[in-house]
């Protein structure tokens, strides 16, 4: 329970609010509205102070929020997962009232092959040893063991039971925007390692630099999913100086975030 106050305000507040929060006497003022900051403001509200969080964007979430890029659909910038959430913020900060729903999905892991071939992965133990059977019978028979085995190293291992300091959530809202507004449409998020900060053959300002390096992208993806390219509807993409001027990510030389949107044909 937030016991004293709790505000927030984007760029876009108006000035009467703005106002309003200048001739208030804050016990914290908080710069910056990402999802750590967002907790720890909240933790600092629940123990009973008063506290004002300001932010440049015109929406709070840093890294881990989600946009309306392309019309009728949103996407989760620059996070993928939310495994580093602890359950005890969840609990302590009543997340689940507040609207946290956590989506569960039944695969988490593709590796697609030159030939066509992949393996799917997911929650299904027999399903997982149907897949990895296709390539490798003994391997599918020692997977069991080897899971084991990886659970006994992580038992054994103290910094397993050190509690993390990180905090990344994700607000999975593109997935029910595809499921039930845009059935014949998807949403498609990537990531791109190892991508400089800035290119020795060009600049990430030059638009026809840009263009060159998505057509990359797109003709590597389509090498596994023939079609994809035709598919696209629209796209976005995150270079590391847009990481660091939109989301406030500094340092990032080797990730470039993408959100595209493809119609149902892709990879058909």
């Amino acid at each position: 329970m937030l016991r004293k106050c709790f505000t927030t305000v984007a760029s876009s507040s108006s000035f009467t609010s703005t106002h309003t929060l200048k001739e208030k006497k804050w016990d914290a003022l908080v710069i910056g509205g990402g999802h750590n900051v967002l907790t720890a403001a909240a933790y600092l509200a629940r123990a009973g102070l008063s506290v004002v969080v300001l932010e440049r964007r015109h929406l709070v979430g840093g890294a881990a929020v989600t946009e309306e890029i392309i019309p009728g659909f949103q996407f989760s910038r620059c996070s993928y997962l939310q495994s580093l959430l602890r359950p005890s913020i969840i609990k302590e900060l009543e997340l689940e009232r507040h609207g946290l729903k956590m989506l569960e999905g039944s695969a988490f892991s593709f590796t697609p092959c030159f030939d066509g071939r992949y393996i799917l992965l997911g929650t299904d133990a027999d399903h997982n040893l149907a897949e990895i059977s296709k390539f490798s019978k003994r391997d599918a028979d020692d997977y069991p063991r080897h899971r084991q085995r990886l659970t006994l190293l992580w038992i054994s291992c103290p910094i397993s039971h050190i509690g993390s300091r990180a905090v990344i959530i994700q607000v999975p809202t593109s997935w029910g925007r595809f499921e039930s507004e845009q059935t014949s449409k998807h949403v498609v998020g990537l990531f791109t390692q190892y991508t400089p900060y800035k290119p020795s053959d060009g600049s990430w300002d030059e638009p026809m630099y840009r263009e060159a390096y998505a057509e990359r992208c797109f003709r590597l993806v389509e090498e596994y999913a023939l079609g994809f390219s035709t598919s696209v509807i629209g796209y976005d993409m995150l270079t590391p100086p847009d990481l660091e001027r939109v989301i406030g990510l500094t340092g990032i030389p080797f990730m470039v975030p993408w959100d595209w949107t493809v119609s149902s044909s892709c990879g058909q």
